[in-house]
């Protein structure tokens, strides 16, 4: 009842609330909805690439950012968890802008306990689905996995690009020239129906190759633009069937109606 004496102190607009019964947040909401700017006023929507690391914790997402960005952007550390939220940055390389968004680290579902790891879950999930390319960084050292399977699942389901990238491979053992298409068989055996996905080898700690993965990504952007002609379109569908037959229903197979248009 005492609320107008404060208009003593010379202060334009007073809002009285009460937090336990609600009284007066309305008209304070709506005056601070009022105040906020207008977003469709802003300009500086970024329009320039988004290519988005995303992988387990502790894989090296936010040190590949880093290196890329040459100064530390992102706090890096060997304890699981330490990015929270998503981090854009802007990189130019080769006369080019791209936007990179470090994200959390993703675990299990299961695994997830605390509400601020919930909400980062969110935020990456987010962070795929406005990106133009999604890149999946995977430790070397502990392989593929249900939960980076199901990363590319995701990725998929919102028509994004995707690449992998094989961080640590510094310190991968007895090295050779085939390897790397030995650990590229190990992967698209567990993602038989995305073997187009590229794989490429980095050491995000010493830098080596990391630019490769902003090559890679460009590549991936521009096949995305790509228009695809109907002869391209039936053969493609062809070499799809030979490869897995469509399903049996009532005892007739599936057929597509082809050519495409």
């Amino acid at each position: 009842m005492d609320a107008v004496e404060f208009y003593e102190l010379g202060l334009e607009e007073i809002f009285p609330v009460s937090a336990i019964s609600g009284t007066g947040t309305g008209e304070l909401l709506d005056r601070v909805v009022e105040l906020l700017p207008d977003l469709h006023d802003d300009h500086s929507e970024d329009k320039n690439p988004k290519i988005a690391f995303v992988g387990r914790p502790n894989v090296g997402k936010s040190s590949l950012m880093n290196a890329l960005l040459k100064s530390e952007r992102c706090i890096v550390t060997d304890i699981p968890g330490t990015t929270r939220d998503s981090i854009n940055s802007q990189l130019t390389y080769n006369n080019k802008e791209y936007t990179l968004i470090d994200t959390a680290g993703l675990r299990k579902r299961a695994k997830v306990k605390e509400n601020i790891e919930f909400f980062s879950n969110v935020r990456t999930d987010r962070s795929i689905r406005d990106a133009d390319v999604v890149i999946l960084i995977l430790d070397a050292m502990q392989g593929f996995d249900a939960q980076d399977k199901r990363i590319i699942r995701d990725a998929e389901k919102y028509n994004k690009g995707i690449v992998i990238a094989l961080n640590k491979w510094d310190i991968v053992p007895e090295k050779d020239t085939n390897l790397l298409k030995e650990f590229e068989t190990y992967i698209y055996e567990r993602i038989r129906t995305s073997t187009y996905i590229p794989v490429v080898s980095i050491s995000a700690l010493k830098g080596t190759r990391i630019e490769r993965v902003i090559d890679v990504a460009e590549l991936v952007i521009q096949e995305r633009k790509k228009k695809i002609s109907t002869p391209e379109m039936n053969d493609f569908v062809q070499k799809i069937l030979k490869e897995r037959q469509l399903p049996m229903k009532r005892g007739v197979s599936l057929k597509f109606n082809t050519p495409f248009r």
